[in-house]
């Protein structure tokens, strides 16, 4: 089962789509393993059975959260490009980066919106008609994607590292962008794994909590103990929660 913490033979699942809310459901499953796969995966702690992960992805908001104050149009522009890059990832597990940039590159988000005028493009991101338009284009390239490049159910699976959405929730949630979060089973040297900062404890001042201390046995929350049948709900790309902070500084001391 696919949880908080460091997960091998990942896959993308084929239930992931746009619902009818226009929001974007990423579904992650344990991909087919052989015997000695699942017996290397068992004794390092984690489920071998198939159960789903859905992730839920929303557009940025408008305002922030902790202030009310209403986002600048650049503010606005930066989490959107955020919102895609995040999904880039993932596609770059199974496109080349000239392939990624040529069909989900940052040059679409205008296209996306329909408005051609710059300056009628800048003030309409000041409108949640706008975004919520830009987000449900990239949702839905992103699932045409990889349906044309088989990424779900791929043979290539992924290293895919989840962190917890909250403290006291066993929720997972895509993490903040330090370091590489995804990557190809097949890499020579594997880049995703659990690094310092995902070890910290959850830092109240920024409502940001990393994995709760793995790989120590006795911080680990059981696997048995997370409920993948209630979605996680998140803001696009930064994994920031709608009940986080917004635009605060992450500490690592």
């Amino acid at each position: 089962m696919v949880g908080i913490g460091l997960n091998e033979h990942v896959v993308v699942s084929g239930d992931t789509k746009v619902n009818d809310k226009e929001t974007l459901e990423l579904v992650l499953k344990q991909g087919t393993m052989t015997e000695e796969e699942k017996v290397m995966l068992s004794l390092s702690g984690k489920d071998t059975d198939e159960k789903t992960t859905k992730l839920l992805l929303f557009s940025p908001k408008l305002t922030n959260d902790s202030t009310g104050v209403s986002k600048a149009a650049g503010q606005i522009m930066k989490e959107v490009q955020d919102y895609r890059k995040q999904l880039s990832e993932i596609l770059l597990c199974y496109m080349t980066t000239a392939e990624v940039e040529d069909k989900f590159g940052s040059t679409i988000l205008k296209s996306l919106s329909g408005i051609e005028d710059d300056k009628a493009f800048v003030n309409a991101l000041k409108l949640d008609a706008t975004i919520n338009k830009i987000t449900l284009g990239i949702n839905n390239l992103f699932v045409k994607l990889c349906k044309e490049y088989g990424i779900f159910e791929a043979k290539d699976q992924l290293r895919f590292k989840l962190w917890r959405q909250k403290k006291e929730k066993n929720f997972p949630k895509l993490p903040v962008g330090f370091s590489k979060w995804v990557e190809r089973m097949d890499v020579p040297v594997a880049k995703v794994k659990i690094e310092e900062f995902d070890m910290k404890p959850y830092d109240a001042t920024t409502s940001i909590t990393r994995v709760s201390k793995e790989p120590l046995e006795a911080d680990r929350v059981p696997q048995e103990e997370i409920d993948t049948t209630q979605s996680t709900f998140m803001t696009p790309t930064l994994g920031v929660f709608p009940n986080d902070l917004e635009n605060q500084d992450i500490k690592l001391d």
